[in-house]
């Protein structure tokens, strides 16, 4: 017999209890009390995962894209795992410097006083802390030329917060195709029912045109899908007739796989155990690399199966080959390619189709958007995100309408003071760097911008600057007067000055400055809603009569003669080395375009004033009862 002292049963057993409610109640609080015993191991490690990465600036190094990479492991142990807690860093200031130096030195370019263009980035990444992780994030957030450089990187722990694992479930649905059209069909676990397919599995084989978009001219689809790891997916041959087209070919190659990565959830992994490789050939037969609206964006795209024995092993092997007659078909090729692969979640990796057989061409060759950023700014990488969006269905044409009467964001080398008048800010402005880039990063995806410098109408906030000088004088009327409705077409009012000879020279020096950065054979002028209200002035109304012109139509076919001289002689000093390999002397000027107005109804006008219109673009819009 146990000998309790002078403690009695009962009182064992309420000691007992009391234990045991207090351990259920330690159970019920805790997934509320490990985030605060687990706050301090958390920001030790957190000290340590800063200093990592600050520490790993020095390793950034250039892909194909020249974007820079880096992987920065992280290995944190807390004590306690009955909870997976997770923990969120925000990387809050990111300065990335744009310089001509190179980044192998990274001491000399952060103490290189010419950086200029400083972008404040932020980005989140979130974390699971039981386990080591490689973290390659960063090369998501930039994306720039190879003279970006991380300065500085100050982190923030900003949330603990718990990280609970869902269990594991069949779910009770599947994809079929049926009627060409993928439907959602209850599944049958019975061991010979339907079986599990994904949406994007479904999409892949369901249809006449599967997942292609746009449809295209002829193609042969095989129906049996092969699954495949992203490290296997590999660029073979590059056959191009130039340096230039070959460097463009691997960076949208480059681009297409990297969008692939994406398509891999962080919480899935590929099976290591798939040794199935995809070899991509690429063949452009032309040296052309500026995108014109003759340009050839034809392609062919070829997919065939094929088994290679190594070592007594079979291994599956796709052969993937894409020609086109310039690099834009082949880039387009590209993109039908991209549509052709999906993540499947059903096998958690990977899947394309075996066989495939497409012969594809545009049926337009103007296929494009319209973007305004002088009424709204738009950062660059907000358009960078546009020119992504036109690049997925195989868009061409972004025309750019860069000034307005409501600002002026264009920086000019050669009057400055448009922009110093005409910006909302000082944050708010393209610099020829920043544009000169994203010509470029279009360029890549198969998209020309088309600039536009509106004139002589919607031209008033940038052209103030004239009076306060003793050469130009008065640039522009009406800036923004009241009331506008008879002034403009919509407020603030502005229009330029045709009586003014110092107009046309600044001008001709924007003209120049946007040659610089534009590769062109496409140029808007503008010219639609002319408010000759505002032009009833004494100084115009002398001019004409010393011109002889007698009505406003006429003085805006002088207008828009005269600066198309403007453009014909900008074009002739042309600076940018990539159009001054493609444009000889009979394909200068460029093609200028011009809303459809009164004067564009104006044939007769238009001839008598030395204008020929097949000279000419005309882009018609509807909806205005201004001329």
């Amino acid at each position: 017999m146990i000998n309790l002292g002078h403690w009695s049963y009962k009182s064992v057993l309420k000691v007992i209890i009391l234990g045991l409610a207090l351990f259920l109640l330690f159970l019920y609080f805790g997934n509320f009390i490990s985030p605060l015993l687990f706050h301090n191991v958390i920001f030790k490690e957190f000290i340590i995962v800063k200093k990592q990465i600050i520490e790993s600036d020095k390793s950034f190094t250039n892909n194909e894209l020249g974007e820079f990479e880096t992987n920065i492991k992280i290995t944190t142990t807390p004590t306690i795992k009955t909870i997976l807690p997770r923990v969120i860093f925000v990387i809050e200031e990111t300065q990335v410097l744009s310089t001509k130096k190179s980044s192998d030195n990274l001491n000399k370019v952060l103490d290189n006083s010419d950086t200029v263009n400083v972008t404040k980035l932020h980005k989140t990444i979130d974390l699971p802390i039981t386990h080591t992780d490689e973290v390659s994030d960063l090369s998501n957030v930039i994306e720039d030329d190879i003279s970006v450089t991380i300065q500085k990187s100050n982190l923030e722990l900003v949330e603990i917060s718990n990280f609970e694992k869902l269990p594991e479930y069949k779910s009770p649905w599947t994809w079929t195709c049926q009627n060409d059209k993928c439907q959602r069909t209850r599944r049958n676990f019975s061991s010979h029912g339907i079986g599990y397919k994904s949406l994007d599995n479904c999409w892949l084989t369901c249809g006449v045109t599967s997942s292609l978009w746009p449809k295209p001219r002829w193609w042969r689809l095989g129906y049996k899908t092969i699954t495949f790891d992203i490290s296997n997916f590999l660029l073979e041959t590059v056959m191009a007739r130039s340096p230039r087209v070959k460097r463009l070919t691997t960076k949208a190659f480059t681009l297409l796989k990297r969008n692939l990565k994406l398509l891999v959830p962080s919480e899935y992994k590929t099976k290591s155990s798939n040794d199935t490789v995809i070899y991509v050939n690429l063949q452009i037969k032309s040296p052309d690399v500026i995108l014109t609206i003759t340009t050839n964006e034809s392609y062919t795209l070829r997919i065939k199966r094929h088994i290679n024995s190594i070592g007594g092993k079979k291994q599956t092997v796709l052969k993937v080959f894409i020609s086109g007659r310039t690099f834009f078909g082949v880039r387009h090729g590209l993109e039908t390619l991209s549509q052709l692969i999906v993540f499947d979640d059903s096998v958690n990796a990977l899947q394309t189709l075996s066989s495939v057989m497409i012969n594809d061409k545009p049926a337009f060759a103007y296929r494009g958007l319209m973007i305004d950023s002088a009424r709204n700014f738009i950062p660059i990488g907000s358009l960078e995100r546009m020119i992504d969006g036109m690049s997925y269905n195989k868009l061409n044409m972004l025309h750019w309408h860069l000034s307005d009467s409501n600002s002026f964001p264009f920086f000019s080398r050669t009057y400055p003071q448009m922009t110093h008048y005409g910006a909302y800010s000082k944050k708010e402005i393209y610099t020829p760097n920043q544009v000169r880039n994203l010509v470029e990063y279009a360029l890549v995806r198969g998209i020309k911008i088309i600039p536009e410098l509106d004139a002589p109408a919607h031209a008033g906030n940038g052209w103030q600057w004239g009076p306060e000088t003793e050469v130009y004088g008065q640039l522009a009327f009406c800036i923004n007067e009241e009331p506008w409705n008879t002034l403009c077409g919509q407020p603030p009012c502005g229009q330029l000055n045709p009586a003014n000879p110092k107009v046309y020279e600044v001008l001709g020096g924007l003209y120049r400055d946007m040659f610089s950065v534009f590769d062109l054979d496409l140029f808007h002028m503008g010219g639609d809603e002319v408010m000759f209200e505002c032009w009833k002035k004494l100084e115009i109304e002398n001019f004409m009569e010393e011109k002889n012109i007698t009505n406003f139509i006429n003085l805006r076919a002088y207008f828009q003669a005269t600066a198309y001289e403007k453009l014909k002689e900008a074009s002739r000093n042309i600076k940018s080395k990539s159009s001054q390999k493609y444009f000889s002397k009979s394909n200068f000027p460029p093609i200028p375009i011009i809303w459809s107005s009164d004067l564009t109804n104006h044939i007769k006008t238009l001839v008598d004033n030395g204008i020929n219109s097949t000279d000419y673009f005309i882009q018609v819009w509807e909806g205005s009862k201004l001329p």
